[in-house]
């Protein structure tokens, strides 16, 4: 289980097409960007959850069939 801190409303994935995000943690935020499209950002304030953990969940879908696989992750 985890703790949500946020949600951004961007257009929805289309199947076989790579989305692409880039997350970034500082002291005093996570802001988290789809860059593939119009330049979405969440960005979130709350220094409650704070760790050296991260997790990207599988999202809101429907059934197991659709649900989100990952590539190429970094971490700098």
């Amino acid at each position: 289980s985890g703790t949500q801190l946020g949600t951004l409303a961007t257009t929805a994935p289309v199947n076989g097409t790579y989305m692409t995000f880039q997350i970034i943690v500082t002291a005093t935020q996570v802001t988290f960007k789809r860059t593939d499209g119009a330049g979405w950002t969440l960005t979130i304030t709350d220094a409650t959850y704070r760790g050296r953990y991260w997790h990207i969940g599988v999202g809101s879908v429907s059934s197991l069939t659709n649900t989100p696989t990952f590539k190429s992750i970094s971490v700098a």
